[in-house]
């Protein structure tokens, strides 16, 4: 038993490190939306599903062998060629662009993306997932009493929290990405050395050395590979492309500019006078003497360049969460007038005691939904509160000279809709990105362009871009009109932190800009109210529906009840951990950091929770106490899920006074461990139930299966429809209507007296 958890536990540490580093290559490659995230998940969890439920096939074809036979013949060598796949994933990745001939540099579009991660994800996951299911398979036959495959179980989930914890404080502080899963290949590696045994053939032990022959060919070779494989992304133009615990940042040379991208998403270019002179000026000239100014995210040395042409300033102040970013902002002199502050944009912005008088917000458009935090309505009344009397705020949009495409309209009516319920005064001054300047009252904001080429003149700047004429160009009040009257024609729901509705707009727009504007049709309806009511009563007539003849319908056997059940838990805890993430993101910022902590503590509780199914075994009553085990578990998750739907639905969750950072990480990962516990625990009862029902081992990799496969739908649907239309809270509402009705079919097939 001992070398089965050896090597159960290095595949699930192993896995979690593949995962993560997946996630991150692709994040990059797709713009950074999490769609890309969610298509990803539902690849890993759909293929992994697949490859568990094909063991158990392959295992009943073997012939009647020991045990021990079996698990040296097979095992050795999954471990090996899992190895081995994970450097070789992360360079399949990087190459894949080019065999599916998306021009360097260019963002995917929504079909190439899905067709990309469903290659690239297949390999790997398969082999894991067979893996898993190899190694359930071999325990239960060797050990009769039953208590083997909630071992594995276990012992799996423990090696993806121990897994996570390792890359994110070991690994990636240290190493590249393609260093990490290297090292980490040398964890499995290690594994199938121990679990070979004496009685070992020869095709084990040649996979085994050329596992480890290969493995330390790409260390050696690690550093060309590595500049090779992000060329094949980025082009010969790649100067610097660095994983941080917050973003990927790469710098690209061409065309005389430097242009740094974070996540695949453009931040700013070196040289860009104009984008410069726009950024600032647009802004500050609205303001009648600033004296402090407040930059929010990356900005490039030119920005702080132009705020000190201002004599008057006395502080200029830049605030990002990635120590990396800031230093490539700071500026080739010492000037005691700026000032850098590393933290969180929207912890700082909500905690801040100084007030400011001009606050930019250089932040990219709301593509994810990380973005979309700094768009909300809660945001920019925690922005107000930061301004000083006759104080202003700049945004930016992605928008047009001229006009604007459909896509376009609701993409920027979201952010506007947002801005003018907090702030009762704002100008719009059209181009590729839209500059919206807002202050707190009326009256403070200039329209003439006489008057603001005025206040240039006499604060002594020789603008080369934001002159008279251009000014005049941009508030001409015909080009004024035309924007007011096509982006009041759409009046968008309001972008909220609960309801990210600016996210789905967005989304709209990136399908548009890759795709064309006809794919982006499908959004459209999907953003309007109406959508949202009728799209809530055919669910819950559905579900009512599906209700009804669960209950009054024939009765299920117990092993699909069982599995009903494990695929409504796996779907659930999915969506409710985007919602966890997704919430900590809104509060704290810096998810990426926390991921491993919240990752460790769900992992850790789904452990915890199916090694405390063992006291059912082998225990008189243990048929009918692991019964109602299990239907007490799956209740639970239904409580939780109602609890955690109406937590968000209160302010999602602004409404909870945390103190400090810490206190917040602890209510979450509270929530998250709880959600494993109860998760771990009813998998492995439902495992046990069917256990001691049929009497075989082979439901445990089926029940694993339909676990992914509800995670894997949860994965697609959670990101793209359910929490975009329905918002956190209706996330959590719609996770416990969906185990309240799994929940009477379970009881059903159970037949509990």
């Amino acid at each position: 038993m001992g070398r089965h958890l050896t090597a159960i536990g290095a595949a699930g540490w192993a896995s979690t490190v593949a995962q993560i580093l997946m996630l991150r290559e692709i994040f990059v490659q797709f713009y950074g939306n999490e769609l890309s995230v969610g298509i990803v998940l539902f690849f890993w969890l759909l293929w992994t599903a697949a490859g568990s439920a094909l063991a158990p096939r392959l295992f009943g074809k073997f012939p009647a062998v020991s045990a021990s036979r079996r698990w040296s013949s097979l095992i050795p060598g999954l471990l090996s060629a899992y190895a081995l796949a994970m450097p070789i994933t992360v360079i399949w990745i990087r190459g894949a662009r080019l065999l599916f001939h998306i021009p360097r540099g260019d963002v995917p579009g929504l079909g190439q993306t899905i067709l990309l991660t469903g290659a690239t994800t297949a390999p790997l996951c398969l082999l894991f997932g067979f893996l898993f299911g190899s190694i359930w398979m071999a325990a239960a036959d060797s050990t009769p009493k039953g208590r083997s495959g909630l071992w594995i179980y276990a012992a799996e989930a423990a090696g993806a929290g121990i897994g996570g914890l390792t890359f994110y404080f070991l690994l990636l502080p240290r190493c590249t990405a393609l260093e990490a899963a290297i090292l980490s290949g040398w964890v499995p590696a290690l594994a199938a050395l121990i679990t070979m045994g004496r009685a070992v053939g020869t095709g084990p032990a040649v996979a085994l050395a050329a596992a480890w022959l290969m493995l330390a060919s790409l260390w050696a070779a690690g550093g060309r590979l590595e500049s090779w494989s992000r060329s094949w992304v980025w082009g010969s133009g790649l100067v610097r492309s660095v994983d941080t615990p917050y973003h990927n940042i790469t710098v690209l040379q061409g065309q005389g500019q430097q242009s740094v991208m974070i996540d695949g998403l453009w931040a700013y270019s070196i040289p860009d006078p104009q984008g410069a002179e726009d950024a600032v000026h647009l802004a500050l000239l609205q303001h009648g003497h600033p004296q402090k100014v407040l930059v929010l995210g990356a900005a490039g040395p030119e920005i702080l360049r132009e705020l000190l042409r201002y004599p008057d300033l006395r502080r200029i102040l830049v605030v990002d969460p990635d120590p990396v970013l800031l230093s490539m902002s700071r500026l080739d002199r010492e000037d005691p007038t700026v000032g850098f502050h590393c933290d969180d944009i929207r912890r700082y912005v909500r905690r801040a005691e100084d007030c400011y008088d001009v606050v930019l917000l250089h932040t990219a458009d709301p593509v994810t939904l990380a973005l979309n935090r700094f768009r909300t309505v809660e945001f920019f009344r925690d922005l107000d509160g930061l301004l000083c009397s006759g104080g202003v705020i700049s945004v930016t949009v992605s928008g047009g000279e001229e006009m604007l495409g459909e896509a376009q309209i609701r993409l920027v009516s979201s952010v506007l809709g947002a801005l003018d319920h907090v702030f009762g005064d704002r100008v719009l001054y059209p181009g590729s990105r839209i500059r919206l300047v807002a202050a707190r009252n009326p009256g403070i904001l200039a329209r003439d362009p006489e008057i603001l080429a005025g206040r240039a003149e006499r604060r002594g700047l020789a603008l080369q871009y934001v002159r008279r004429d251009r000014l005049e160009n941009l508030l001409d009040p015909l080009r004024q009109a035309y924007f007011d009257q096509v982006l009041a024609a759409a009046p968008p729901e309001l972008n909220r932190d609960g309801h990210p509705v600016g996210f789905l707009y967005a989304l709209g727009w990136w399908t548009a800009r890759t795709e064309g504007g006809a794919s982006g049709d499908w959004i459209g309806p999907m953003t309007s109210p109406a959508f949202r009511k009728i799209g809530a009563a055919v669910v819950s007539a559905v579900a009512f529906l599906l209700l009804i003849w669960l209950v009054f319908g024939p009765r299920l056997p117990v092993e699909r009840g069982a599995a009903l059940a494990v695929f409504s838990v796996g779907a659930s805890l999915m969506v409710l951990q985007i919602v966890l993430f997704l919430a900590y993101q809104i509060w704290e910022g810096a998810l990426y950091t926390a991921m491993a902590l919240l990752v460790t503590t769900f992992m850790t509780g789904l452990s915890a929770g199916a090694l405390a199914a063992h006291c059912f075994v082998d225990k008189p009553g243990g048929w009918a106490r692991a019964k109602q085990a299990l239907l007490v578990a799956h209740a639970g998750l239904a409580a939780l899920a109602l609890a955690l739907g109406w937590t968000f639905g209160r302010g999602a969750p602004s409404w909870i006074a945390f103190p400090s950072r810490p206190w917040a990480l602890v209510f979450f990962c509270a929530a998250a461990g709880g959600m494993g516990v109860l998760g771990g625990a009813h998998f492995g009862l439902s495992c046990l139930v069917c256990k001691i029902r049929s009497g075989k081992g082979a439901a445990g990799p089926r029940l694993y299966a339909w676990d992914l496969a509800g995670a894997a739908s949860a994965a697609m649907g959670g990101t793209l429809i359910l929490l975009p239309i329905w918002g956190l809270s209706g996330a959590g509402w719609a996770c416990a209507g969906f185990l309240a009705v799994t929940f009477a079919a379970l009881l059903r097939s159970l037949r509990l007296r």
